[in-house]
């Protein structure tokens, strides 16, 4: 059972960094472009279809980050606890699945 656990400890761990860092990457990735979208708008050069994709697709990541910040204004929720849920939870519906099929073979052995 050990390996086990190790091994939903290793996928739990490996999807809460995906979580954690597509977050700080999300974040990230508001700042800059959303300024350079703001330049081409007071510039008036909207009427480019590549602009409005951009445009839109910065409205939602901002959206998301406002979102994310003022959940974590009010509730103090970061992405760090939010890597953490995820792992926790994650690690128990692993280990909980691979122990079931790894019982399963084992019975199935036992009764061969």
């Amino acid at each position: 059972m050990g390996k086990v656990y190790f091994l939903a400890e290793r996928i739990s761990t490996a999807t809460g960094a995906v979580v954690f860092w597509g977050g700080v990457l999300l974040v990230l990735s508001s700042s800059v472009p959303s300024g350079r979208l703001l330049e081409h708008l007071l510039l008036g050069a909207s009427s480019s279809p590549l602009f409005r994709v951009m445009s839109s697709f910065m409205s939602l990541v901002l959206t998301v980050v406002v979102i994310m910040s003022s959940v974590h204004l009010v509730f103090g929720i970061s992405l760090a606890d939010i890597r953490g849920k995820v792992r926790l939870g994650l690690r128990k519906a692993i280990f909980a699945r691979l122990r079931k099929w790894l019982m399963e073979e084992d019975e199935i052995e036992s009764l061969s």
